[in-house]
């Protein structure tokens, strides 16, 4: 699928400082910094996810990217461990309290988690379950799917923050039944208070051929999809 076919200038500019900054390992006491990552910055570049290496193994945390100092865990040691190519992007409010984050978790699977800013400036994950597709999308249309027990991959998408407490969120599923690709979605609204997500709303799309979840896909934007190479 595409990459994102637009970057604002400021953004790429602030983006292409913070890798080339990335590229020296910058020691904390018992910490490092690895990488960090183009596909969680802020839109003003001044936050973003990092890979940290720690004594106790790598985890990925939340950094102020032009000192390094740490903002809290988005995973821990223990969260990926004997996973090797984790790759993330995030979905920012306009005040920068509240993100989202994608996780792919190689070939495992994907989630997405919602944090917020306390006042001393970290983010805190929020109580929030990341929903089944097909679950969801069977309650809402009253079906059973014989997609369920074929193999399959998760198609789950960040999206828009409609206000600075409400984002738009996907979570799909592809399946393959005798060679043919079967994909559905869920679109819901996410309300984020205090350290809580509450599902305010939810729509199924599906069932979509290749081609019409691409289509859905694109209509979603790939910013909130595609994570770059150089970001995984």
């Amino acid at each position: 699928m595409p990459g994102i076919q637009k970057v604002f200038r400021t953004r790429a500019c602030i983006a292409g400082l913070s890798l080339f900054a990335s590229a020296f390992a910058v020691d904390a006491n018992d910490m490092r910094v690895i990488k960090v990552l183009e596909s969680c910055l802020s839109p003003d570049g001044r936050l973003s996810v990092a890979k940290i290496r720690r004594d106790d193994g790598n985890t990925f945390a939340f950094i102020d990217s032009s000192t390094y100092r740490l903002l809290g865990d988005v995973l821990s040691a223990s969260d990926t461990r004997d996973i090797s190519n984790i790759a993330m992007l995030a979905s920012w409010n306009e005040d920068k309290s509240k993100v989202a984050v994608l996780i792919h978790y190689g070939t495992k699977g994907s989630a997405i988690k919602i944090f917020v800013k306390d006042p001393g400036g970290a983010f805190n994950p929020v109580r929030f379950d990341w929903p089944d597709a097909i679950s969801v999308f069977e309650k809402l249309k009253h079906v059973k799917l014989a997609v369920r027990a074929a193999a399959g991959a998760p198609e789950d998408t960040l999206g828009p923050w409609i206000t600075k407490d409400v984002i738009c969120l996907n979570a799909g599923d592809a399946r393959t039944i005798e060679g043919v690709n079967k994909h559905v979605f869920v679109r819901f609204k996410v309300r984020v208070k205090n350290r809580r997500a509450k599902i305010i709303d939810a729509s199924p799309f599906g069932i979509f051929s290749d081609q019409k979840a691409s289509e859905y896909l694109e209509n979603i934007g790939s910013r909130y999809w595609h994570i770059p190479e150089e970001s995984q």
